[in-house]
């Protein structure tokens, strides 16, 4: 049976639904979460899409990217991920822009054709971790700082239960 899908429409200025959702999920132990930026630009004028060779064999991801949350499981950590094509470096993109990952995140994966993957700090208790709110207005600041087109500031989260 296909996993039923729904789509909430957020800026960053208010994403107290989609935090609700990510703590729903982080409960259940299941789930993830994409969200896609809205382009700021009229249809015909987006980049046109690549072709499979060229998504194959290219190095670098979308030009409008998607981050993406994902829930923790009984022995992995959530991760935070963002599939983009600013090419190299991303971590080091952010941090030149100002918005550097949060220091006890660990870095995952920093590939210009896969993305950018990142860990959550797992709770023990006595870390003061960012809320769901904190994690997503960090991952939509750090996905407008990683897109080639212009964004209008608003996002679609697509939930996977």
């Amino acid at each position: 049976m296909a996993a039923d899908i729904e789509v909430v429409e957020c800026t960053a200025d208010d994403l107290q639904a989609v935090a609700v959702v990510l703590e729903e999920l982080s409960t259940a132990g299941t789930g993830w979460v994409n969200v896609d930026p809205e382009a700021a630009l009229d249809p015909q004028d987006l980049p046109p899409p690549r072709g499979f060779l060229s998504y194959r064999l290219g190095a670098r991801g979308p030009d409008i990217p998607r981050a993406t949350w994902t829930a923790p499981g009984a022995r992995t950590p959530a991760n935070v991920g963002i599939h983009h094509a600013a090419g190299v470096r991303a971590n080091d993109q952010l941090r030149d822009a100002g918005r550097p990952v949060p220091e006890t995140w660990r870095l995952l994966q920093d590939h210009p054709k896969r993305g950018l993957v990142l860990a959550l700090p797992t709770p023990t208790g006595s870390d003061a971790l960012p809320t769901h709110e904190g994690t997503l207005r960090w991952l939509l600041a750090a996905t407008t700082i990683l897109s080639r087109v212009p964004l209008t500031g608003w996002w679609a989260a697509e939930i996977h239960r």
